[in-house]
């Protein structure tokens, strides 16, 4: 079990969350921007960033070069290459669910959905990460290894987080945030997988954040991670 995809909604505190565990399992947190950022070092020169980025997380780099092997062998085999080696990938990637918006006419959410099934996939052959969102426990589903957690939470407390961390001031428009990522969330769920958010049928446990500490909740799943790998 060396992946682990956390799912919970805008201001569930799920990224805080993941954060915590993989930093207590010296696991790689991948997030939408981690994952833009990676797609951006492959769009440049990998062997000079491979060479010279010497900031560049152990499993990062691994990352890269396995994709830099995907593209030798893809060029070998007369394969065209993925698509998530194109332009704009890190404005694709990076996209937050409430700027999500099919009406929208720069935003492809087809080139979306592929995009990040890739890259999900790709990190999977890695190992040993976290990631958050993005329909990660969907994507990876068919993988008996992976350790899917959802993390719940009121939405009144969902809407004070946010209101904390971007610096609203009126609680009406961070619920507007919140119902429109929520929104945008579901349609991305029902359209890509045809399923929803926090799905009870796949996830493997689901804690309410609004109940238990972050701290608690680290707890309990890196208790189970240990438990399955025998640590």
């Amino acid at each position: 079990m060396n992946i682990i995809t956390i799912e919970g909604k805008l201001g569930s505190g799920a990224p805080e969350i993941a954060k915590d565990i993989a930093k207590r399992l010296s696991f790689d947190y991948i997030d939408r921007i981690i994952m833009a950022e990676i797609a951006k070092k492959v769009n440049t020169s990998l062997n000079h960033v491979i060479e010279t980025e010497e900031n560049v997380h152990l499993g990062l780099n691994k990352f890269v070069k396995a994709i830099q092997k995907i593209i030798k062998n893809s060029a070998s085999t007369g394969m065209v290459g993925d698509p998530y080696f194109g332009p704009d990938i890190e404005q694709i990637l990076s996209t937050p669910y409430q700027k999500m918006n099919q009406n929208n006419e720069n935003f492809d959410e087809e080139m979306f959905i592929q995009t990040t099934s890739e890259v999900i996939e790709d990190i999977y052959s890695v190992g040993n990460a976290v990631i958050i969102g993005r329909g990660a426990s969907e994507i990876l589903k068919n993988h008996k290894d992976v350790f899917k957690i959802g993390i719940a939470c009121d939405k009144k407390d969902r809407i004070n987080r946010i209101i904390s961390e971007q610096n609203i001031n009126n609680f009406s428009d961070a619920k507007k945030i919140i119902e429109q990522a929520d929104k945008n969330q579901n349609n991305y769920y029902n359209h890509a997988f045809s399923s929803k958010p926090l799905n009870v049928n796949l996830l493997d446990i689901i804690i309410n954040s609004s109940h238990f500490s972050k701290e608690n909740i680290s707890n309990l799943c890196i208790s189970i991670v240990k438990n399955k790998n025998n640590l």
